[in-house]
């Protein structure tokens, strides 16, 4: 059986740990500090950066299982354990005053990957899973079972000129087909960097035609002040807003959006979207926007990887 923690949001905006072991009422404060200290050190990029991850680590874990030890007791009573993150009252609530939005939003991009119980990070463990769950959508249609078929892998990777580093994505395709030799796979490559082309692409392919789309490149948190200067004349973006870095049909630098991106798919998501770029996973505006990944899960993406 799984140990499910519920992060519930009450009418009076407070919030509330829930397990099968009992309840208890989280400290909005301390919330926000918590969060604060992991946009802080989550995204640091110099030498020390694993031990930051680490003392992060142990700092989720033990504020999770709390005095009471509930994740201790979960770990200590099966062989196998998954460890189920109910995140979505609080990631979905409405009618929020702006302090209590920005911990909520939060709380679902703590970076619980990193839950570390002193010896180790518990993902690193073959008989535990961590599975955060932001969202979940209302399908019309049941997904397709399994099919006797090659595994269909879109592939875009973009790199406009003047933006550096240059990014070495043909390593990136070839690192694809190497973790791939045994299995056997379809892979179809834009090589545009272009969305109107990508456009075009999935809409010569059938409906569901593709399993998975690879998006390579380098992703940003958009402010006028940092990179204003890649928008075109007489266009304005939003500050805080995620964005991919593309071509354009000549190779030239165009900021991408979510919605930019949904538009190209015009709802045929395939069913796992990974964007390989800097910033996809993150919230900004101190957690009050959400994500680039979790906005594309909004936007009708299945799953996403930022």
């Amino acid at each position: 059986m799984p140990l499910n923690f519920t992060f519930a949001l009450s009418q009076q905006q407070t919030f509330e740990l829930r397990c099968d072991y009992g309840s208890r009422r989280l400290d909005k404060t301390e919330l926000a500090a918590l969060i604060d200290l992991c946009e802080q050190n989550y995204y640091a990029q110099d030498e020390d950066r694993l031990l930051y991850l680490t003392q992060l680590g142990r700092q989720l874990y033990q504020w999770l299982d709390g005095k009471e030890g509930w994740l201790r007791r979960a770990l200590d009573e099966a062989d196998e354990q998954t460890i189920l993150l109910d995140l979505i009252k609080t990631s979905e609530a409405q009618g929020l005053n702006p302090e209590t939005e920005r911990v909520a939003l939060g709380l679902a991009h703590l970076p619980w990957e990193l839950l570390h119980d002193g010896a180790g990070f518990l993902l690193q463990r073959q008989n535990i899973s961590v599975l955060p769950v932001r969202s979940v959508q209302q399908r019309q249609t049941p997904l397709i079972g399994v099919q006797n078929r090659p595994l269909r892998l879109l592939f875009m990777a973009t790199s406009p000129e003047g933006i550096k580093p240059i990014l070495d994505f043909e390593r990136e395709e070839a690192n694809i087909l190497q973790a791939t030799e045994n299995q056997p796979l379809a892979l179809i490559v834009e090589e545009s960097g272009s969305v109107a082309e990508l456009s075009n692409l999935v809409q010569s392919y059938s409906e569901d035609y593709f399993d998975i789309f690879h998006l390579t490149g380098h992703g940003i948190i958009y402010t006028h002040k940092d990179y204003g200067y890649l928008l075109p004349k007489g266009t304005a973006l939003r500050d805080n807003t995620p964005c991919f870095i593309t071509e354009d049909e000549v190779g030239n630098i165009q900021l991408t959006t979510v919605k930019n991106l949904a538009e190209a798919f015009s709802g045929r998501w395939p069913r796992v979207t990974f964007l390989s770029g800097c910033h996809t996973g993150q919230v900004s505006n101190k957690g009050t926007v959400p994500s680039m990944a979790q906005a594309l899960v909004k936007a009708g993406a299945g799953i996403v990887l930022g």
